[in-house]
């Protein structure tokens, strides 16, 4: 058998002898395959620069469509809370401004348009219908937008102008009032019906002005009780008093003590337990609390009704002088104390006026905002109750007035002599009536009787600007001193139009009587009577009168916020006309 390749047979003979023999053996090469690439484990430095800068970039545009999704979102969230802002201050201050009780006289106590201030001597000529309670803005430098103060008496039943009492849908004011416990209805918390520490009213003192960014609105009520049978006093009464009937609350006991031997005296912090408007009356001997109600909104009357038209019986200013009191010790502008300030309670707490403290609020001289928090009076942080009920509008950068003036033909800021000059309300005819900060612009619809104790201001003792159609200096003197001919155009003042300040008697300027038909006048001087409208017959001659008086015709207020998420700022304007 053959053997295999590679192999050998044993069996066979290798040779002869002597001979040499080779045999070959021939093995089998193992076959090797060829080589396999291994796959790679990872990334090359340039695989990963590449990958890494698209992942970045990736991430770049989705943090920028991100960021400017969140950016718009913020933006319109920014836009809707100043329209939502703009919305509800319209609202309230329109409302305010359309309640306002002190309103164009109407025929035949004059023909003028707009509002116009009462003056001494207008005794005879008032509406007592649509002239009620008062009107007050300070403008103070008329350069600075945030240092002014609106203040006005409102009451819901005057309505939407034209709007009979009866088709009024307003819901009445309401206000903390705290429990006088007089055993009895005729007190403050009663005056909703219900013993709940609150009380309601048709009418109020309301105060608009700017605080540390803050816009401000303090509502006063004016007390208003149920209809009773027999009628409650405006004054809160004590119903277990002598069979003499029931006595005032609060006062010093020689006005009423007569009979009686109970007295019920208060201590508290007025403004931290009443959302109220009050001031002290004098009874001869003493001052005590008074309560100001519907009857204080009459200016007819005299001071029999301890009318709030006069300035020294209102909320922010002096009771004494009847200034108002709008800056501190260092001439910094405060406007009016907030709720959180007339809250401090306790010794050296604000207490006016239910109490007489030492340190009078209105008339020391060491008011200061210099500690923190800053905005609010150092000398009233301390047991305050009250914080920020009185905010209406936070980050408020202006609170800015302005009258339409009719020589400016525009809007101006009263008194200013740039950027726009006021003409006709350029200079104030009480130079002396002016606020703590010394500055006199200020607008004040006055009240007859502020001339003949008030040191108010100086000659004439009238409202700070109250313009005139015809200049005084244009009216002849007297009806006497009148020559026997009379042309046309020849102002008189009404001869009964006069008031008296310190034995000194004034001419009162709001009508006059002019010529209208030229003539010879008579042996004795007519009847003048103060009726706008009226003609009367002198000899040959005729005079009508006219009204003398300027009306404030609107107001301009403009209101700018900033919205602090979105940075976003707002102005609202509104323009409130006076006429009707």
């Amino acid at each position: 058998m053959k053997p295999a390749r590679g192999q050998f047979d044993s069996q066979r003979p290798l040779g002869h002898a002597g001979q040499e023999r080779f045999f070959v053996v021939r093995t089998r090469r193992p076959q090797l395959s060829a080589p396999v690439a291994q796959a790679s484990s990872g990334f090359t430095l340039v695989e990963m620069l590449v990958s890494t800068g698209l992942v970045v970039l990736i991430m770049l545009l989705f943090a920028q469509i991100f960021g400017s999704a969140i950016g718009t979102m913020t933006e319109q969230r920014g836009m809707a809370n100043n329209d939502q802002k703009a919305r509800n201050l319209s609202g309230v201050l329109r409302g305010d401004l359309q309640n306002m009780t002190y309103r164009q006289p109407a025929w035949p106590y004059g023909t003028v348009q707009g509002i116009v201030p009462l003056a001494a001597g207008d005794e005879p000529i008032i509406d007592p219908a649509n002239q009620r309670g008062y009107f007050y803005f300070s403008e103070n430098d008329p350069a600075i937008d945030w240092d002014d103060v609106l203040q006005f008496t409102t009451m819901i039943r005057s309505g939407q102008r034209g709007d009979a009492p009866t088709n009024n849908q307003q819901r009445p004011y309401v206000g903390k009032a705290s429990s006088l416990s007089t055993n009895g209805n005729n007190e403050p918390d009663m005056d909703d019906g219900i013993a709940n520490g609150q009380g309601q009213s048709r009418a109020a003192e309301i105060s608009y002005f700017l605080r540390n960014g803050n816009l401000c609105r303090r509502v006063m009520l004016l007390r208003d009780p149920l209809p009773a049978s027999p009628s409650f006093d405006v004054q809160p009464t004590y119903s277990s008093a002598s069979t003499n009937g029931p006595i005032r609350v609060y006062g010093t006991p020689t006005s009423f003590m007569s009979g009686n031997n109970t007295v019920r005296s208060y201590s508290g912090d007025f403004y931290n337990d009443f959302d109220y408007a009050a001031s002290r009356q004098s009874d001869g001997s003493g001052t005590y609390l008074l309560f100001h109600s519907v009857d204080s909104l009459d200016n007819h009357l005299g001071r029999t009704n301890s009318p709030i038209a006069q300035s020294y019986t209102r909320y922010g200013f002096n009771p004494n002088t009847g200034i108002p009191v709008e800056f501190d010790s260092n001439s910094a502008f405060f406007g009016r104390f907030t709720a959180e300030e007339t809250s401090s309670t306790g010794t050296g707490g604000f207490l006016w006026p239910g109490q007489t403290p030492t340190n009078n609020p209105y008339t020391r001289t060491d008011l200061t905002d210099t500690t923190s928090p800053i905005g609010t009076i150092d000398q009233y942080q301390t047991n305050t109750n009250r914080i920020g009920e009185d905010i209406l509008l936070t980050n408020v950068e202006a609170f800015n007035i302005e009258v339409l003036d009719p020589g400016a033909n525009g809007f101006v800021s009263i008194g200013a002599s740039s950027p726009v000059a006021a003409v006709t309300y350029l200079n104030s005819q009480n130079a002396d009536y002016k606020s703590a900060g010394g500055l006199s612009n200020i607008y004040d619809t006055w009240h007859p009787a502020m001339t003949s104790d008030l040191n108010v201001g100086a000659s004439p003792y009238q409202a700070p600007f109250r313009p005139l159609v015809t200049a005084t200096g244009s009216f002849s003197a007297n009806w006497s001193g009148l020559g026997s001919s009379l042309t046309t155009g020849t102002t008189l003042a009404v001869p009964s139009m006069t008031y008296v300040r310190s034995a000194t008697t004034y001419q009162n300027y709001s009508l006059a009587y002019q010529v209208i038909s030229a003539g010879t006048k008579g042996s004795k001087p007519p009847e003048f009577p103060p009726m706008p409208g009226v003609i009367v017959q002198d000899g040959t001659a005729r005079w009508q009168c006219v009204d003398n008086r300027v009306g404030l015709k609107a107001i301009r207020i403009t209101v700018r916020y900033r919205d602090v998420s979105s940075n976003l700022s707002r102005q609202v304007t509104l323009v409130h006309s006076f006429v009707e």
